[in-house]
């Protein structure tokens, strides 16, 4: 289940209710758009009815949910896990949310909320280790290389209040456990933490003034007019590299593909041939291949896990042409909805993916050093044959169905 939130308008303060993902913001009553980004995990709070003459005591939860790839023995398998954690354990209080964060509609934390913080004794990376553990196959079987991809985290705090000698929930209001006299309840803050500062950006291009363009879940914003694509880092929005591939004729839609140019250590790849060679692919590479990079496609669309191993490794393999210089104009494009910093957990996964002898290339996967030279945004055309898109220069195709579940993830 998707977690659902409430922001006002910064512009003439009405209500918003968005899901997790939706960080584009068009106010149906002023008509102004706006993009909501921040440097830190989105920090959320349940909302409460408390007493107010009570000291509110806010205890966070990590929240994870996302795909978890894995390579052991000899294959490349997935799951799903949707999480919360105790960020804070050992004070007595429940060590999930459980079905809470979804159930209820969320606050964004305010940098004013007056109360009690307790620090994150956990981290994200702690959180990560646990979900490892959570791995359903056999203990015996090693783990060559577990990568998060697409995951969407946040931390949503708990309301407590002190009455009496009890803990009390500040949703329910029953107790969760007694209290000592001046007993101190974790590592605590007088504030919310200041690394926490939602940023709300306004959504023209930085170097003409034009307006971007996006959908709600967009993590790339496009300039028609300057022909310019951003994303954002910091708070802020940063330009992308992209290019755009001209269409043939009878193309329907542009799809964006992550293009990562790498190089490898330990097993050595430099070029396109060698990756050949390192995976023994059942051909032999043309003298040309030798001087063309090595580049991992990644779609930069968020879908199902099994269809987009399938899209990572056949765009890797084709190798499409990405020399575009065509102009965004009025073609539709799908929305990028997965960053460039995720594409790159990719890499060990094309590797292990698409190596015909896994057994010889697991064990080296721990070692596996990649370097990313170069990232860009391209936008390759597809047509239209009615179930399916397909791509007029390389054998790539996305069942449609597929394209509009992977917007709900």
């Amino acid at each position: 289940m998707d977690l659902r939130f409430q922001h006002r308008c910064s512009q003439c303060g009405a209500d918003f209710f968005l899901g997790e993902a939706e960080r584009l913001l068009h106010c149906r009553y002023c008509g102004v758009k706006s993009y909501l980004t921040a440097a830190v995990p989105f920090h959320f709070v349940l909302p409460h009815q408390a007493p107010a003459d009570q000291e509110m005591i806010f205890v966070p939860y990590w929240r994870f949910k996302g795909n978890v790839f894995t390579c052991q023995a000899s294959r490349v398998d997935f799951r799903f896990v949707d999480i919360t954690q105790n960020a804070a354990p050992g004070i007595g209080v429940p060590e999930s949310l459980g079905f809470r964060a979804q159930a209820m509609t969320l606050k964004l934390l305010d940098p004013q909320t007056e109360g009690v913080f307790l620090n994150p004794v956990l981290d994200l990376a702690d959180i990560l280790a646990k979900v490892a553990k959570l791995d359903p196959q056999p203990a015996r079987e090693t783990v060559y290389h577990r990568a998060c991809i697409g995951e969407r985290t946040s931390l949503v705090y708990l309301p407590l209040y002190r009455q009496r000698n009890q803990l009390v929930d500040g949703i329910t209001h029953r107790p969760l456990r007694s209290l000592e006299e001046e007993e101190n309840i974790g590592p605590q803050l007088s504030a919310p933490p200041s690394s926490w500062k939602l940023k709300t950006l306004p959504t023209l291009c930085p170097v003409c003034g034009w307006h971007l363009e996006g959908e709600k879940d967009s993590v790339a914003l496009i300039c028609r007019n300057c022909e310019r694509a951003f994303g954002t880092a910091s708070g802020e929005f940063v330009p992308l590299r992209h290019a755009v591939v001209a269409a043939g004729g009878g193309e329907a839609i542009h799809l964006p593909f992550w293009k990562l140019t790498v190089t490898c250590s330990n097993p050595l790849i430099a070029s396109f041939a060698d990756f050949i060679r390192v995976t023994r692919q059942p051909r032999i590479p043309p003298a040309e291949w030798e001087q063309r990079p090595m580049s991992v496609w990644c779609p930069a669309f968020r879908i199902r896990p099994k269809v987009f191993l399938q899209l990572l490794r056949a765009a890797t393999m084709a190798q499409p042409p990405a020399a575009g210089d065509a102009p965004f104009g009025l073609h539709p494009l799908f929305p990028v909805t997965l960053p460039g910093s995720e594409a790159a957990q990719t890499l060990k996964l094309v590797l292990a993916g698409l190596t015909m002898k896994k057994s010889d290339l697991f064990p080296l996967l721990p070692a596996t050093r990649f370097e990313v030279l170069d990232t860009s945004l391209v936008y390759l055309p597809f047509r239209d044959n009615g179930r399916e898109l397909v791509q007029s220069c390389v054998p790539i195709s996305i069942d449609k169905n597929a394209l509009d579940f992977g917007r709900k993830l």
